[in-house]
């Protein structure tokens, strides 16, 4: 498998462990969450290890899995047949089909499936910020079909600039890269209500402080290519122009939903794209509104997948699912 760069590759083992276990069809696929972060102090890093599988045709995909992997799914989705699978995965969360609590060798997997178009569209445009949020942390890469999907690299790249754009566009001049990483890595959380009820209070800086490493290789091509910051690699300081010019050029290159949220915030008299981003540039509370526009969107996005869990998971498992999510968000209080 050809490596991405800034992304490392799973174990060759675990990979055809994993993959072998679906059916063909999986265009890019990896792991993410504690099973390839480091866990910081006082982090549980249990036993389920988390995917996302990108398919090419999902109806097809559902079609084959039910077969093979039937008890996978919910009572309810076993029920209602592939198609409805694939429809409620496009419709009625984040683009993404969630089966969790799955028995595998020692441990416990839960894997999302996306289809490929609604997955280009994410880490493009943001419209979910769901996948794409996966991906702007180290992931490790479990398959990839350079010949179905050869616009992956492409994909992986812009969805990298776009989030270390919009955490410049919520940072002051001077920062150092634990910041920086922690401004990237919250992008997916703030908005997300989970981090209030059943997430760790902590875990943000649990993600970044013990993978620094991991991060600075996963940014680094971008950070040293982007007009106005310069990065002192051995301080691991950092210090950005805040002109006019290099604010706008930030927000020109925004994902289109967070561009379009922005112009409906602050669109009265019908202005075009143009002209609501050069507004911005003079707006001394820039900063926030970004951070609200981009948590507007999680918020959406993670309350459907939410509520779709309880078609994908069914109801013992999405309480059995909650309880394990609560259980962490405890242990990082009494830690704490």
């Amino acid at each position: 498998m050809i490596p991405l760069r800034g992304f490392r590759n799973a174990p060759q083992a675990l990979c055809e462990k994993l993959i072998n276990r679906f059916p063909s069809g999986i265009n890019f696929a990896f792991t993410y969450g504690s099973a390839v972060v480091k866990p910081g102090p006082g982090s549980s890093t249990g036993d389920m290890l988390d995917m996302i599988l990108v398919v090419e045709d999902s109806k097809q995909w559902h079609r084959e899995n039910l077969k093979r992997n039937s008890t996978d799914y919910s009572w309810l989705l076993r029920g209602m047949g592939e198609a409805s699978v694939a429809e409620i995965q496009r419709t009625k969360g984040a683009k993404v089909c969630y089966n969790t609590l799955i028995p595998f060798d020692d441990m416990l997997i839960k894997y999302g499936v996306t289809d490929r178009l609604d997955f280009a569209s994410d880490l493009t445009s943001w419209d979910q910020l769901y996948v794409s949020g996966r991906l702007h942390k180290p992931v490790n890469v479990l398959a990839y079909d350079q010949k179905a999907f050869p616009e992956i690299p492409a994909l992986l790249e812009r969805n990298l600039n776009s989030a270390l754009r919009v955490a410049l566009l919520q940072l002051p001049d001077i920062f150092n890269e634990i910041r920086l990483f922690t401004t990237i890595v919250g992008l997916s959380y703030h908005g997300d209500f989970r981090m209030v009820i059943g997430e760790d209070r902590k875990k943000i800086s649990k993600i970044v402080e013990p993978n620094i490493d991991s991060f600075r290789l996963l940014y680094q091509s971008h950070i040293d290519s982007v007009e106005g910051v310069i990065w002192d690699k051995i301080s691991g300081s950092l210090q950005q122009d805040l002109s006019n010019t290099i604010l706008l050029s930030h927000l020109q290159r925004l994902p289109s939903t967070v561009k379009e949220r922005l112009w409906l915030g602050h669109n009265r008299c019908n202005a075009d794209m143009d002209d609501v981003m050069k507004w911005y540039v003079h707006d001394a509370g820039l900063s926030k509104v970004v951070a609200s526009t981009v948590a507007s969107i999680v918020r959406d996005s993670s309350s459907r997948q939410t509520l779709q869990a309880v078609y994908t998971s069914g109801i013992i498992k999405s309480v059995r699912y909650g309880f394990r999510k609560l259980k962490k968000m405890l242990s990082s209080i009494k830690f704490k």
